[in-house]
């Protein structure tokens, strides 16, 4: 993992890879640092013509990945055994104002803002789907914001993604509050999962 990074891995033991789960076929979730934002970009790439519509992948850019990790934030990325990778997702911690800048319009107030994040880009590769990739990021996001000390993830989703609303729900994320994009007028729920309802 990249040491500029300071958020807490679940891995205790420094020694080991900064693998967070194996699942068949052992393919790998991990922190990604700046050497995988080229693989990223080609990913969604890859991932965009086959979305239902294009509002269902907030696109980034390689000025948004640099800068997620130059504020400390985590990327993940899951992996197949020789190093491809097949699906990403970001988390924001909105304690961090800079990092929390271009989530204005997201229901939470002031006080809550240290102890919560926000969960986005969570997608897979297309050739890799019904593989649980989305499943375990979202377990990893889950993990990686319990340990910084957070309290609940949120996450803005489109009404018309019912793949993404069927992930989140099935990880334990509610609807919470409704809004209209404010740049493509699409209407979306935000979902949340409180941190110690269901953890292990």
């Amino acid at each position: 993992m990249n040491q500029q990074q300071q958020f807490i891995s679940p891995d205790p033991d420094p020694h080991q890879s900064h693998s967070l789960f194996i699942y068949p076929p052992q393919l790998r979730t991990q922190f990604l640092d700046a050497s995988d934002i080229h693989a990223f970009m080609a990913l969604q790439e890859k991932i965009r013509p086959t979305l239902l519509k294009p509002h269902h992948l907030k696109e980034r850019n390689l000025g948004d990945l640099h800068d997620h990790l130059s504020d400390r934030m985590p990327i993940f990325g899951t992996k197949t055994p020789d190093g491809k990778l097949v699906g990403f997702g970001l988390l924001t911690f909105l304690k961090n104002q800079e990092s929390g800048k271009n989530l204005s319009g997201y229901p939470v107030a002031d006080w809550q803002r240290a102890t919560t994040a926000v969960a986005q880009t969570v997608c897979s590769d297309p050739d890799f789907k019904r593989m649980g990739i989305s499943s375990d990021l979202l377990d990893s996001i889950f993990q990686t914001a319990a340990q910084n000390g957070m309290t609940r993830i949120i996450s803005a989703i489109a009404d018309d993604n019912r793949p993404s609303i069927a992930a989140f729900e099935s990880a334990g994320y509610s609807a919470f509050a409704r809004g209209i994009d404010p740049k493509l007028g699409y209407s979306k729920t935000f979902y949340q999962c409180r941190i110690g309802c269901n953890a292990a």
